[in-house]
């Protein structure tokens, strides 16, 4: 019979348990989580599965809305869920062999099967085990195999940052003993393995700043595993080209308690670090984040990058309000949203540490593209740089747990931003445990180096300007342009602005923490304008003017005082 997704109900493949079946629609690999352990392969209808909260807010409709609290919209995300679930069906492999000498499957050029390959005319027997409809093949299943990418651009950039969760890098006792560790790899061997699978992949991506997650918490000695990273890249892409950053101090924050922590290396011929790493010892955070700020060698401008890896989803010794809510966010979702408030106070310190605004937030935050510690950090002003997107594979959905969002002032300077996804889309039986993995299945490519994808973000950084293209100016009295009365005690002021020719001025005001409280756009015409703005009812405090015009952004500063 021929057999349609999504099925009608949980029920419905009981009626054709021990028929012969064939299913007429494409059909496309959403998991390959036990491939190599049971030759399983989970395929599904109309492409991928997402998980549900990657595009259902649970809080708002549409999902464009910033609601980090209630549940007004936790039944589409319930329903999405129910969607999922009756829109997959398991191929098995006709066998009940646990870890197969010959994996199933895969391709005969890379050994591999990528989530994102489609199958056509599956047909064979639906059975049923484990609690789960499972097809056992009559016929030979005859895949499209999704093909393996290279890094992706990121647009005209002289900056390029990545973020990369590195999958507990524990080096042993950095001589080549000290194995099995309490996370990573149980032998030296199987460290050299995981090791030249990271630097593969870090070399390719060629960043000039890179985050890191799930790096040992060791220190940063000869013998730590950040030295021994940047040790083994230097090997291969030349002396100097990365060093990492010195550990915050314990007066600057220190490195957490946690086995593991967040890291940064960066290129020194690209970047020169200003002032020491710091971190943030809220004690919400169980790995605190780090932030660094960098000054480009070149154009001289700063910014500053802020590295994070929030509390993971797991539920074990979850309680009270951490417990899973059933919203679709699963367990210590309120620890997360504790630590995203804090992250935004720790932004506000390090743009003031800096005296600059341009800052960019980057790493694991262990929450979907909706889910409320993400609103969190956009209502408080920060710009997601990477939408409807994928970073990780669970349960047979793809979604986005590894995250850039940056300040309104960096904003305009982001050339572009990927994910390149060289490991969520692979089988784990590709990476470098030796347990139950066929030696022919390992190769020493970046891909499934880790269980994230890394995510990359190219900034177009340009020296402090006074003019604007087509020689416009953003000039008078000496500044770009002039605000009066400033400061001023009320929120009614002017604008006194030059142009060389008619077109139309942008105008943005933000708070501290980068948070756009105005915005307007004006005509103006040839020769000096003046622009009434009447702001709404703003605390004291200074605030951030800015004028775009010709693709050129100019800022002031404006104190307002009651």
């Amino acid at each position: 019979v021929t057999v349609l997704l999504p099925f009608a109900s949980a029920t419905e493949a009981e009626k054709w348990e021990g028929m012969r079946v064939q299913f007429t629609q494409t059909l496309t690999v959403t998991e390959v989580f036990t491939l190599g352990r049971y030759g399983e392969v989970s395929l599904s209808i109309n492409g991928r599965l997402f998980t549900p909260t990657n595009f259902v807010d649970p809080n708002d409709q549409p999902a464009s809305g910033t609601s980090s609290t209630g549940t007004s919209n936790v039944a589409a995300v319930i329903a999405q869920q129910n969607v999922n679930n009756l829109s997959r069906i398991l191929l098995d492999d006709k066998s009940s062999v646990q870890n197969p000498a010959i994996v199933p499957y895969v391709d005969p050029t890379n050994n591999t099967l990528r989530c994102g390959s489609t199958l056509a005319n599956l047909n064979g027997i639906m059975d049923y085990d484990f609690g789960v409809y499972r097809i056992q093949p009559v016929i030979s299943p005859n895949f499209t195999y999704a093909a393996r990418p290279t890094v992706p651009g990121v647009g005209t950039a002289n900056v390029k940052l990545a973020s990369f969760n590195v999958l507990n890098y524990f080096n042993g006792n950095g001589t080549g003993g000290g194995f099995p560790t309490s996370r990573g790899a149980n032998t030296a061997l199987e460290f050299t393995r995981q090791r030249t699978k990271i630097i593969e992949a870090i070399k390719q991506i060629n960043a000039d700043a890179l985050g890191l997650m799930e790096m040992e918490n060791d220190g940063n000695g000869p013998q730590s595993a950040i030295a021994d990273l940047v040790d083994g890249l230097n090997v291969l892409m030349g002396a100097g080209t990365y060093t990492y950053v010195v550990d915050p101090t314990t007066v600057n924050g220190g490195t957490g308690t946690d086995e593991i922590k967040v890291a940064m290396i960066y290129k020194p011929s690209v970047l020169t670090c200003t002032g020491l790493a710091t971190a943030d010892n809220n004690v919400v955070h169980n790995r605190p984040p780090l932030a660094q700020t960098f000054i480009h060698n070149t154009s001289q401008e700063k910014f500053s990058v802020i590295v994070n890896h929030f509390k993971s989803k797991g539920c074990s010794g979850a309680t009270g309000s951490n417990v899973d809510q059933n919203d679709g966010q699963s367990c210590f979702n309120d620890s997360r949203k504790l630590q995203a408030t804090a992250l935004l106070n720790f932004v506000n310190t390090i743009k003031n540490q800096s005296s600059d605004n341009d800052l960019i937030v980057m790493g694991d935050i262990n929450a979907y593209e909706q889910e409320d510690p993400i609103d969190i950090l956009l209502a408080g002003g920060m710009t997601h740089l990477l939408n409807n997107t994928y970073s990780y594979v669970f349960n047979g959905q793809s979604g986005s747990l590894d995250h850039a969002l940056v300040s309104a002032s960096l904003n305009g300077q982001v050339s572009g931003a990927a994910k390149w996804h060289i490991n969520a889309d692979e089988p784990i039986c590709k990476d470098y445990n030796q347990e139950f993995n066929p030696a022919y299945m390992y190769d020493p490519g970046p891909y499934r180096s880790s269980d994230h994808d890394p995510l990359i973000v190219g900034l177009d950084l340009k020296p402090v300007t006074t003019g604007l293209e087509n020689g416009s100016t953003l000039n008078a009295n000496g500044s770009f342009f002039t605000i009066m009365p400033n400061p001023t005690a009320h929120t009614d002021i002017n604008l006194t602005l030059n142009s060389n020719s008619s077109k139309s001025a942008e105008i943005t005001l933000c708070d501290q923490l980068g948070k756009i409280v105005y915005n307007q756009t004006s005509n103006v015409s040839s020769g000096q304008n003046t622009i009434f703005l009447s702001l709404p009812v703003l605390n004291s405090g200074v605030y951030f003017v800015s004028v775009k015009m010709d693709g050129l952004n100019q800022t002031q500063k404006l104190l307002i005082l009651k």
